[in-house]
């Protein structure tokens, strides 16, 4: 039974689990990089993943290092919690990887539709995807984010700028145009500046920025080059966190307190002026890390007080709440209640949070809360079916030549890449996604996919030079 493996909490048998899940986390890149039906999803994912349950992992692996700090010790952070976590996190994370190699057994390649090949929908798409992206951001999102259902769409919308920033790095590595390839990747760093000077929150720029790269690093050659850019990826974002850690109440302050543009900009360069580069040697270093890089923690907890009886399974309650979260309210005033990730936290694993603190579950904590290590393997099985089927319909669209239709894939897919979120908000906001694709659609580009071949040609979309007849 996986529940008497590795059961002895250990720093031996800690550092025993990483590196089964890194032979997993090797796994799951070599097929990724191997296949033409992968773009990337699933390797994104587990990079985030990983940043949430290996990170902590590592920490504890290092010997003499033990929690000292006063906050680490009230929340009775220990070896122990993070050992019964890693656990669940690494068992779920093998079955994820054997969903995602599994998916293109049952996502068979389907025939193209039939496409006009106009620029709108080819060569300028990742324009265009910038563009609405940029508009949603500055102009839509401030006036309905805080909307319960236009707010889901608007963030959606600003999502689109990243995937418009793959694409381009995409078509410029095609093109042999290395100075627009070079930009593009630049173009990636502004995604935390943005939002840290405009909302105050590192958290959603670094991960649009890390998963563009991630997507990235499946087309580049040599593979060597990939491989380095991970390593540096991970090397420079824990880096970073542990400077906007520092900083982050000082920025907040700038941001929040409604400061002016200048002085945000002051604060976030004395931040740059002032960088630490990341020491593993260094217990502040890793308490900080451990302090929120560590979900481990509370897996653990929720773990222990469910074997020992102090709290009932869940019996998918949660699940059901994320299967019924894509019906607006307003059309089912009944739907069921998530009672939120925070308030779940505080039921599983009976650590309290200050009012206002949003605390993610995460899925393994999710998952092993309704149905234990079995609905833990079997979830994240299903889990990597979804994120490998958006991923396999997303590269045979770019394959053929569909960027708009990848788009379709890609946007909904890149809603399941939060594992440190619930099940309901993945489902959520992958339907918003798909509302607003398919609005943008109707609006924009359904001219361009007509369903009758007699229409292949309407006046408006005529034949361009250098794009292939239809």
């Amino acid at each position: 039974m996986l529940e008497d493996l590795f059961a002895h909490p250990s720093k031996d048998s800690l550092l025993n689990l990483v590196w089964v899940y890194l032979v997993g986390l090797g796994v799951l890149v070599t097929q990724q990089w191997s296949s033409r039906r992968a773009v990337g999803l699933p390797l994104a994912y587990a990079l985030s993943f990983s940043m949430l349950h290996l990170v902590g992992a590592a920490v504890y692996s290092i010997p003499g290092y033990y929690p000292r700090s006063a906050i680490l010790l009230q929340n009775h952070s220990s070896l122990q919690n993070t050992f019964e976590g890693f656990r669940v996190a690494c068992f779920g994370f093998w079955a994820l990887v054997l969903g995602v190699i599994l998916t293109p057994l049952v996502a068979r390649p389907r025939q193209p539709a039939p496409m006009i090949r106009h620029p709108n929908v080819t060569s300028r798409m990742p324009v265009n995807l910038i563009l609405m992206g940029v508009l949603f951001f500055f102009v839509i999102f401030p006036v309905v984010g805080k909307l319960p259902s236009l707010g889901g769409l608007s963030i959606a919308g600003t999502m689109l700028t990243g995937i418009g920033v793959y694409l381009r790095c995409r078509q410029s590595w095609q093109a042999r145009n290395w100075r627009e390839f070079s930009v593009s990747l630049l173009m990636t760093l502004c995604f935390p500046v943005v939002t840290i000077l405009f909302l105050g929150f590192a958290s959603y720029g670094s991960a649009m920025a890390m998963t563009i790269l991630v997507l990235v690093t499946c087309f580049v050659r040599p593979r060597w080059v990939s491989v380095a850019t991970l390593l540096g990826m991970v090397f420079v974002g824990l880096s970073f966190y542990i400077n906007w850690m520092v900083w982050r109440v000082e920025i907040r302050e700038a941001v929040w307190g409604s400061y002016s543009f200048e002085s945000r900009v002051e604060r976030l360069a004395q931040m740059v002026a002032n960088v630490r580069v990341l020491d593993v040697g260094n217990q502040n270093h890793l308490e900080i890390m451990d302090l929120r890089l560590n979900q481990n923690d509370l897996v653990g907890k929720g773990v222990i007080r469910l074997r020992s009886g102090r709290v009932d399974y869940g019996e998918g309650y949660s699940l059901w709440v994320a299967a019924t979260s894509w019906v607006p309210r307003l059309l089912w005033p009944n739907k069921p209640l998530s009672g939120g990730s925070g308030n779940f936290v505080s039921v599983y694993t009976g650590q309290e949070f200050a009012e206002g603190t949003s605390v993610g579950a995460g899925q393994p904590l999710e998952f092993y809360a309704n149905f234990g290590m079995n609905g833990v393997l079997v979830c994240f099985f299903l889990l990597g079916l979804a994120i490998g089927w958006f991923d396999c319909r997303a590269a045979d669209c770019l394959n053929q030549g569909d960027w708009w239709s990848a788009c379709r894939w890609l946007l909904p897919g890149m809603a399941f890449l939060n594992p440190g979120g619930m099940m309901n908000e993945a489902v959520s906001s992958a339907a918003a996604s798909m509302l607003l694709l398919l609005a943008i659609h109707h609006a924009l580009f359904s001219s361009y996919y007509p369903r009758h071949p007699m229409a292949m040609r309407p006046r408006h979309a005529p034949m361009v030079r250098g794009e292939p007849r239809s």
